[in-house]
């Protein structure tokens, strides 16, 4: 069988509105958890990432897009202060206030990074870390 031929029988069967419609909104609690470890806390399988919300351009933005987040139970966040260079954990710590009982925030720190080897690249900074230099 041809690609179009597939894929035409594929779409042919579609409503128009189909093609356009928005996927439905989120439901509370429709991401799966799993006992985190030891601890017996249960921690969405999915988890909300720190390092990319500088894409976001604004905390503002950040803000809103975490309190989505939490819409459907991502409840384990993950974050250090090299993101966002030091600003995702400002908006990490505006945002839980009502909810803190329920997240589960992870964070990382150190002394050595990627700028702590002249520029060169992480993996090389961390073979420092590692060395005691």
């Amino acid at each position: 069988m041809r690609r179009r031929t597939f894929t035409g029988a594929i779409f042919s069967g579609l409503p128009l509105t189909a093609l356009c419609a928005r996927p439905p909104k989120p439901q509370a609690g429709s991401v799966p958890r799993r006992v985190f470890g030891k601890t017996g806390v249960e921690v969405s399988v999915i988890g909300q990432g720190g390092a990319r919300m500088k894409l976001l351009r604004t905390k503002e933005q950040a803000r809103d897009h975490l309190r989505y987040a939490y819409g459907p139970g991502l409840n384990y966040w993950d974050c250090a202060h090299s993101y966002w260079d030091g600003q995702a954990e400002e908006v990490y710590g505006d945002v839980p206030a009502p909810h803190r009982k329920e997240l589960f925030l992870t964070s990382k720190t150190t002394t050595c990074g990627r700028r702590s080897n002249g520029g060169g690249s992480a993996r090389n900074g961390w073979r420092s870390c590692a060395a005691g230099r």
